[in-house]
Order: C-alpha cells, then structure tokens, then sequence
C-alpha cells in the first residue's frame, strides 16, 4: 500500500512540473520600470534560448517580478548578480490554477531563480 501511494505521489509531481514553466539560459535583458498607472515597480527579465511551456499571451521570452515582498527583491539582486557575473540562471514560473498568479500582464511570473554555476 505505501508503494501504491508513493508511486501515484510521484505521478502527479511529475505532471505538475512538467506544465510549470522553466527557462535555462544567460540574462539577456533586465530592466526595471514603475507602472505609470499604480505605485508598482517591475523587473522584467529575459534570457537566450526558448521557454518550453508558456501560460501567458507573451512568446514567453519575457518574465516579470515585482518588488512587493523580500523574496521578489531577493530574486532581482540574483539575476542582476548572474548578469554581471556571465553565469546561467534557471527560472521557475508557476501553474496555478488561478492564472492571475501565473503571469504578470503578458509575461511570465517568476516563482524561483536558481543559480548554475
């Protein structure tokens, strides 16, 4: 039985990563703007190379983060350090099903900024 419910545990992790968008590659853009409209500022990232799956309206060559919470500011001072370094980074997005957490407008939202070095 803890086999049966181990293997049908790694199933639906396997299918939940795989609709997760992710993106390898070197920082190619990073800039950062505030919205004219609201008190929001943004980062907005992209990298060389192509997304494999893409929730958003964008080609998915874009994603996006705000600078709401530490985390959001951590991820931009990560992909800023891997742009002036050279270094690859691997981006996660998410897969919710409210899709309003899934994109930021057209781009990608950044859930996870890894490192590769």
């Amino acid at each position: 039985m803890k086999n049966l419910i181990c293997l049908l545990l790694v199933f639906i992790s396997v299918s939940v990563v795989a609709q997760t968008p992710n993106k390898i590659g070197e920082v190619t853009h990073l800039q950062v703007f505030k919205n004219p409209d609201s008190d929001t500022s943004y980062f907005i990232v992209q990298l060389d190379g192509s997304i494999g799956s893409n929730p958003c309206v964008d080609d998915g060559q874009t994603w996006a983060g705000t600078f709401d919470s530490e985390a959001e500011k951590a991820q931009y001072s990560a992909l800023l350090a891997a742009y002036m370094s050279g270094k690859s980074v691997n981006l996660q997005g998410t897969s919710d099903e409210d899709s309003s957490n899934n994109c930021i407008g057209s781009w990608v939202r950044i859930r996870n900024v890894y490192s590769i070095w």
